[in-house]
């Protein structure tokens, strides 16, 4: 008996409490207390059914709570139970609930609520017209420009263009506001256009933004592209959109090399159609050479993105004639341009570092490191074999192949393995489009043929009726035929000859 009232006991203070937290809000973002397809969906529900089946003879247990200063009084309403999951831009917009999430959330405000306005469930039309108006009408509130070119019947038709026009928009407005100051950026082209000025002897600078444009720039794009500009100046490559200027690969090599020489070098920069001033004259192996090469160039860059970290892969392997998204080419270039300014903060102090450090060396220890050096050297020199040779480099050595082998081995069954599933879909579509094409050319025959027996039917009868008609009529019926016949064609020639 103890031991159900401390069961009982316990059970009520866990209703309680989770009553009191969601109601309170005291867990941002908490799940939902009650099961999305169950019966049940308030704390009063649930202890109602708990004393019904377990507690006999207790009574009205809500009103035994009240007298003690408890009550609960939390229900599970339909947005707690919306699904925000988006897998397809094209459908799981339309109904306008997942952008009235995302306006609740760049907002930033706990008070700030679309989703209570929204017509849910959103199954009809007109309601999901009226969610998504609602929606955009909260994001142009929240400064996201050029939304009133976007029609609600767009989202809710799952119109690509428009939806991807609309995120982009949401992107450009928050995202690189965040990701980029403006203020830095432009003295970072200003940094990078002093550099160029300094080295201006090794290289000749093309394409260079002048200072004005740079003063006079609002745009953070605008000045993304003339911070692009600036860097590729230094290696005499003309930069002048996000799109047919990133298609050969180099302007990434080139921007990634300028902050990361050591981790992307000049040499492994390959020529390309850019670098050719009659590319009309070129042969068909030689400009499938040179688009090949562009290739190479936007794969060694995503390479090299993927190892800087913290850029996200929205850079496709192009060239020439497959030039990128303006839009997802702005995105990455922000990314990386993020990335390498705090690599410009690091390597303007090892600079700072490096002056400081010359001017101790003059005074007097340098000649004392030189000669720590040269003792270091010797001692190097003398024992180098001996290290070499020793049981523990070749452990690590050993250790080091048996790891290259196991990535070898584990990059090849998954290769395969990958393989084999892409050839299994191909072969299931493939019988599946060769089934219905089938089924389809058999409905048309059918139909074909159907037809052609109707078209013989009623040609049959139509002549069958005009045959027993004529076969019915008895001699002097068909005279009065003919002649009311000949009647009609002499008052129609005579009615001719009155009118001319």
């Amino acid at each position: 008996e103890e031991l159900r009232h401390v069961t009982l006991q316990r059970i009520l203070l866990l209703v309680v409490f989770l009553d009191k937290a969601k109601i309170h809000n005291i867990i941002e973002s908490s799940p939902r207390l009650f099961n999305k397809n169950g019966m049940i969906k308030s704390s009063k529900e649930f202890l109602a059914i708990l004393c019904r089946d377990y507690l006999y003879g207790v009574g009205n247990v809500f009103k035994q709570l009240s007298q003690v200063g408890v009550t609960v009084s939390h229900e599970q309403a339909l947005i707690d139970e919306l699904d925000f999951t988006v897998s397809n831009l094209a459908v799981d917009l339309r109904d306008g609930v997942v952008l009235g999430k995302l306006a609740e959330t760049i907002s930033g405000d706990k008070d700030y609520s679309v989703l209570s306005t929204l017509r849910l469930p959103a199954v009809s039309r007109l309601q999901k017209i009226h969610n998504i108006g609602y929606a955009l009408q909260s994001l142009s509130s929240l400064g996201v420009p050029n939304l009133d070119d976007i029609h609600t019947n767009h989202i809710v038709d799952g119109h690509r263009p428009q939806v991807l026009k609309m995120l982009w928009s949401i992107i450009s407005s928050f995202k690189l506001s965040t990701l980029l100051d403006m203020n830095k950026l432009r003295n970072e082209v200003y940094a990078v256009l002093r550099h160029n000025k300094l080295r201006a002897g090794k290289r000749n600078a093309t394409n260079t933004p002048h200072m004005s444009e740079i003063d006079s720039c609002t745009d953070i794009c605008d000045l993304l592209l003339h911070w692009c500009k600036a860097v590729c100046s230094h290696f005499g490559h003309e930069v002048n959109d996000f799109s047919k200027s990133f298609a050969n690969g180099k302007t990434l090599c080139y921007l990634i090399h300028y902050y990361h020489p050591g981790m992307l070098e000049l040499d492994d920069i390959l020529p390309t159609l850019s670098d050719i001033d009659a590319v009309s004259s070129l042969g068909k192996k030689q400009k499938q050479f040179f688009v090949e090469n562009e290739r190479k160039n936007s794969h060694l860059a995503n390479m090299k993105v993927t190892d800087i970290g913290g850029i996200p892969s929205m850079f496709p392997v192009t060239d020439s004639y497959n030039a990128p998204d303006t839009r997802s080419t702005i995105v990455c270039v922000a990314y990386l341009c993020a990335r390498l300014m705090e690599v410009s903060m690091e390597i303007l102090a090892a600079i700072t570092i490096q002056k400081a450090f010359k001017k101790f060396k003059e005074k007097g220890f340098g000649i004392m490191r030189k000669g720590a050096v040269s003792k270091i050297e010797q001692f190097w020199i003398q024992h180098k074999e001996s290290y070499f040779r020793g049981p523990q480099y070749q452990y690590f050595e050993q250790k080091r192949e048996e790891a290259a082998s196991c990535l070898k081995i584990q990059k090849f069954y998954r290769s395969y393995v990958a393989r084999k599933q892409d050839e299994s879909i191909i072969k299931i579509q493939c019988s599946t489009r060769q089934w219905l094409a089938l089924r389809q050319l058999r409905g048309r025959r059918q139909n074909e043929a159907v037809v052609k027996i109707q078209c013989a039917t009623r040609q049959w009868l139509a002549v069958r009726e005009l045959i027993s008609r004529w076969t019915e009529m008895d001699y002097m019926h068909r005279l009065n035929v003919a002649a009311i016949y000949c009647q009609s064609l002499i008052r129609r020639r005579l009615a001719m000859e009155k009118l001319q």
